[in-house]
């Protein structure tokens, strides 16, 4: 299997703008960043770690960050594209905490 590829501070940018310019998937991106808001205080009132396996969380709202990283990136890039969605989940976080008021990661 080839190893996956980094995505550059452009194409990071890029791929948050193209985000921010669709109104409902940007509802959803700041949803879920909500969500691990609410599942880290859930998981602190439990006194465990979020990802203790005895935490008892609700489950995921779908789709989750990484499904749509995943499809912003095919989106962009075509079906085959054979990026590292890691930092595209970050940098999606961190505009939606900005817009939203919260903390920086």
């Amino acid at each position: 299997m080839v190893a996956g590829v980094m995505m550059t501070e452009g194409q990071l940018a890029e791929l948050v703008d193209v985000a921010r310019a669709n109104d409902h998937l940007w509802e959803m991106i700041k949803c879920r960043e909500l969500e691990i808001e609410r599942n880290l205080s859930e998981s602190a009132r439990q006194g465990r770690q979020i990802d203790d396996p005895d935490v008892v969380l609700p489950a995921a709202e779908m789709p989750t960050l990484a499904m749509i990283a995943a499809d912003l990136a095919k989106a962009r890039y075509g079906a085959d594209e054979n990026y590292i969605h890691g930092f595209l989940i970050l940098a999606l976080r961190r505009a939606a905490r900005e817009s939203l008021g919260l903390s920086a990661l």
